[in-house]
């Protein structure tokens, strides 16, 4: 709640001009703020994080605001509508938003009547960028591809419950002896019910006992 809007005030401002390492390094940010608000353990992917809450990582969400900043902006109403104006400087030091987004927002325009609303156009960038996220994500270790959505019910559901879920979602559960062997918090990584070595996410789902 904090940290979000934080990450992306006047993000069409920044967000086309900072370099990958500070990315990298919001990216961070946001990535432990995901884990706290999960519970998931450092080990969990950071797709995983992504998926289970929804939200884009920062420079994807980030530009995306910044593709529809821009689309807003070639209204001629627009108070900002002169920067779809500029021309390009002899030197291009740094990206600017109109050499970031021109051509991103001309491609998703160009086979749309010309009196499409704003609104509508935004919407689509919108449905890109998370498709685009989506495509990009590594597939679940569990189901080797994109997992279905989780089921609304799981809100009812105690804390505790639910990051044991999503830690089970991950491949990664604090409360299995194959993690906790691991990461050097317990002597075997052996099932303690029947005896199963390594107690992993797929052997919790089919032990027999």
């Amino acid at each position: 709640a904090l940290g979000r809007s934080v990450i992306s005030y006047a993000a069409p401002v920044w967000s086309p001009a900072i370099s990958k390492s500070n990315y990298e390094h919001i990216q961070r940010a946001q990535n432990e703020a995901l884990r706290i608000a999960t519970g998931c353990n450092k080990m969990t992917p950071i797709d995983h994080l992504h998926i289970e809450t929804a939200i884009l990582p920062v420079k994807a969400h980030n530009m995306l605001l910044s593709y529809q900043f821009y689309s807003n902006c070639l209204h001629d109403e627009h108070p900002n509508h002169w920067i779809t104006g500029m021309e390009s400087p002899s030197r291009s030091m740094k990206p600017t938003l109109k050499s970031c987004c021109e051509r991103y927002v001309a491609e998703i325009t160009r086979s749309l009547p010309e009196e499409t609303s704003t609104h509508t156009v935004n919407k689509l960038i919108h449905t890109k960028a998370v498709q685009d996220a989506l495509n990009g994500y590594t597939p679940n270790i569990l189901l080797g591809g994109y997992p279905p959505p989780v089921n609304p019910e799981e809100k009812l559901l105690h804390r505790s419950a639910r990051t044991t879920l999503t830690q089970m979602r991950s491949g990664y559960c604090t409360s299995l002896n194959g993690y906790r062997f691991r990461v050097g918090l317990s002597e075997s990584d052996a099932c303690t019910k029947c005896g199963h070595s390594p107690e992993d996410v797929p052997h919790a789902l089919t032990c027999p006992s």
